[in-house]
């Protein structure tokens, strides 16, 4: 789309939109500059971390622990959740978020930057998140869907972060 091309293109006509062009390093020292002059309750952001990635690797813990500091920044996205973590590109989101942050540190050395992937968990938009399409070795497209009783629930099953799966998604 234009407003996809005039993004990449830095334009000007998008600039009221973003804090700066991801291809400018000055945009990142002034977002993190912004972003300093702000104290935000660290003290229970890494307590709700650690509550939510309890049994996470050393590295996961590592990371929220940074968060304690004035000087560690993060690097956020997300997605909401999918049947088998969703389309490709919430993979290819969660690695460009880890390699952005590794750039920024690197960038950056007497700040620390983290990757941060909150999935989220509390939509309620279940026909849209139910099923996927997977690829065969023949390279044949299939569709996989979990359907509850065998067919799409006309109600709301509420968040669907939070739904059991029954044995019929053994099949």
């Amino acid at each position: 789309t234009h407003l996809f091309l005039d993004y990449l293109q830095n334009s000007p006509k998008l600039a009221e939109f973003f804090a700066g062009s991801y291809r400018d390093p000055g945009s990142y020292a002034a977002v993190m500059e912004a972003i300093s002059r702000r104290q935000p309750d660290r003290a229970t952001l890494v307590s709700v971390l650690e509550e939510q990635n309890a049994g996470a690797g050393a590295r996961t813990q590592e990371n929220i622990e940074s968060l304690r500091s004035g000087s560690t920044f993060a690097v956020v996205t997300g997605q909401q959740v999918g049947l088998f973590g969703g389309p490709l590109y919430t993979v290819l989101k969660s690695l460009t978020t880890v390699k952005l942050a590794a750039s920024l540190k690197q960038r950056f050395p007497s700040v620390d930057v983290v990757p941060v992937f909150w999935v989220e968990g509390e939509d309620h938009d279940f026909a849209e998140v139910h099923g996927t399409n997977v690829l065969s070795a023949e390279g044949v497209v299939s569709r996989v869907e979990y359907l509850p009783g065998g067919e799409l629930p006309e109600r709301n099953l509420g968040a669907v972060g939070e739904i059991a799966f029954e044995t019929s998604l053994e099949a």
